[in-house]
């Protein structure tokens, strides 16, 4: 169920408990790696190669380099490298939200941020003090598989800078600062963005 939009097409904002209540629903479904990862990808609203990356924040392609694999990207030794992967996890971005994106609202004059994932673009109405990530960050959810049995975590790619050029990426939950509302939007939005198995 897409998320529900206000008449002028602004985003409302889910409260703290519908979101606990998504956050529960989906953190054990069996996810379609695969076809999560083709449907955002194609949204094109980043490189390609960053969309996947190791639990460690590593992008995957440059792990696959380090570990010496040859692959062609979206390839089934790709998806097979992936697949091997999540025992130990590995994050999917699947989507991101800035200022700049944003537009005015008819409703209270307010600046929006615009959420997008690759099935919808939201623009919310959010205090000025939200958490914002920016063109250099993204939101997604860790995924990691034991047996058969999946676990997802709705998380932050973020990108730490320190000294001149220098810097690394930390994947972190959301999920326990829900007090956030563009954590709830977000997390709304990329569970529908998520495709489960048949």
């Amino acid at each position: 169920m897409p998320i529900e939009l206000t008449e002028n097409g602004w985003g409302v904002v889910p409260t703290v408990d519908e979101v606990k209540e998504i956050i529960k629903n989906i953190k054990n479904a069996s996810i379609d790696v695969k076809e999560t990862i083709l449907r955002t990808v194609r949204s094109g609203w980043m490189e390609e190669n960053y969309f996947v990356s190791a639990i460690d924040g590593n992008y995957i392609f440059d792990v696959m380099e380090l570990e010496d694999v040859e692959y062609n990207f979206l390839s089934d030794e790709y998806f097979e490298f992936i697949d091997n992967k999540l025992s130990e996890g590995i994050y999917i971005a699947l989507g991101y939200a800035c200022w700049e994106c944003g537009s005015e609202s008819n409703i209270d004059g307010e600046q929006g941020t615009s959420v997008s994932t690759w099935r919808d673009d939201v623009e919310f109405s959010l205090p000025e003090d939200a958490i914002l990530g920016d063109m250099e960050t993204d939101y997604g959810i860790q995924v990691f598989k034991k047996d058969d049995k999946y676990e997802i975590i709705f998380s932050f790619n973020d990108s730490i800078r320190y000294g001149h050029a220098m810097g690394y990426r930390k994947i972190s939950s959301i999920e326990d600062e829900l007090e956030e509302p563009l954590h709830r939007a977000l997390i709304k939005l990329m569970n529908d963005a998520i495709i489960l198995e048949e």
